[in-house]
């Protein structure tokens, strides 16, 4: 019921069956009108107070659109191998392994990333070209890495968009992601 405070009385609203409306004073002590006014503002401190306590996530989803295999040139030497169309593409010539690396726009700290709904889909040894086999991971091997230049700290999402499992090779298609900051890492 809604109630409203004025010189020590309290009215009711009350709705009758056919709606009705009808107001009953009712002659209430001036303590207990202080004790209404402390849990309102109880209250009203909660719910200010409350959002602070809120579990921050962070999520969202990344799509990869591969491209056909490529011919790169790395001084007198070239490699061919399988590419996307994003800024995320990198190529480690020397372990011969690809990675996806997005930067994050939430400026949170670091924490915990989980991947889920990972879609894949069957890589030929043709398009896989030079990549190394042996340094190819059996898992996504999903982290978050920081970069801090001139006291500016950047946020990357890198995880290896092709893996090696027991039913052959894959790259990945589509993931989502969601990012738990460190202080609600225990809480889980």
């Amino acid at each position: 019921f809604p109630v409203t405070i004025d010189n020590a009385k309290i009215y009711f609203l009350l709705l009758k069956p056919r709606g009705i409306k009808l107001f009953l004073p009712i002659k209430i002590s001036t303590s207990k009108v202080r004790s209404i006014k402390m849990k309102n503002r109880l209250f009203t401190w909660l719910l200010l107070v409350l959002p602070f306590f809120t579990f921050a996530q962070y999520s969202g989803s990344i799509v990869i659109n591969w491209s056909p295999t490529k011919t790169i040139n790395f001084g007198d030497y070239s490699l061919r191998i399988p590419t996307f169309d994003s800024n995320a593409f990198q190529f480690d010539p020397l372990t011969k392994s690809i990675l996806y690396s997005s930067p994050l726009q939430e400026t949170s700290t670091d924490g915990s990333v989980t991947i889920h709904n990972i879609t894949y889909e069957n890589i030929s040894a043709e398009e896989l070209g030079d990549v190394s086999l042996s340094n190819l991971p059996s898992t996504l091997n999903e982290k978050i890495n920081i970069s801090t230049s001139r006291d500016f700290s950047r946020f990357f999402l890198t995880f290896s968009p092709i893996i090696k499992d027991n039913f052959g090779i894959k790259k990945v298609i589509s993931v989502s992601y969601t990012i738990v900051p460190n202080c609600y890492r225990d809480w889980e």
